[in-house]
Parts: structure tokens; C-alpha cells; sequence
């Protein structure tokens, strides 16, 4: 145990000094070594998701260009899906501001 009340060359305190340093920044990466960030993680096992779909439906239609239409037609089939509804509400919207306009005359 060092003597509080003994002086010492700063040259040893410097040193002393670094090697704390380094053992607190060692124990800093030891301690943060198996966090990851959890959005990142997401992200990659939903692109790794989304590959192997792909590779199946290529291997299912037979080539990338198969995949690629079989790809093409269920994005399109989902939208028409969802612009129906949104094109019923604003011809519905269109419709109630005519009239409205109408009224105020």
C-alpha cells in the first residue's frame, strides 16, 4: 500500500496514471463487446428475410427474372388493395365538396 503523505516523482503518478487508463478502457470493450444495437439487428434479419423469400421464389419460378415478376405482381396486387379504399374516400370527399360548394351558392 502506497503512503499518501510520501511524495513521489510525477513521472510515477504520470505512469500509474495511463496504465489506469488503459485498464479502465480494456474493461470498457470487454463490457460493451456483446451489446449490438437492437434497430441494427432488426434491420439485418429482416434484409436476410427478405433475400432468402426472394432466392426461394427464384428457385421456385425457376430464375431471378420469375422471382422478379412473381415479386412485381404481389407488390401491385397489394396496392390496388390499398388505393381502393383510398380512391372510394376521396371521389366520397370530391362528391361532399361539390355539394357543399353547391349549397353555398
Amino acid at each position: 500500500m502506497r503512503n499518501p503523505f510520501r511524495t513521489e516523482p510525477a513521472v510515477a503518478a504520470d505512469a500509474d496514471l495511463k496504465t489506469a487508463y488503459e485498464r479502465g478502457r480494456q474493461q470498457e470493450r470487454r463490457r460493451l463487446a456483446g451489446r449490438r444495437h437492437p434497430v441494427l439487428g432488426l434491420i439485418a434479419i429482416l434484409i436476410v428475410l427478405a433475400v432468402a423469400w426472394f432466392i426461394y421464389l427464384a428457385i421456385q419460378s425457376g430464375s431471378f427474372t420469375g422471382a422478379g415478376a412473381v415479386v412485381d405482381s404481389k407488390i401491385d396486387q397489394t396496392e390496388h388493395q390499398v388505393n381502393a379504399p383510398l380512391k372510394g374516400a376521396a371521389l366520397r370527399t370530391g362528391d361532399a365538396m361539390q355539394k357543399a360548394g353547391q349549397s353555398l351558392k
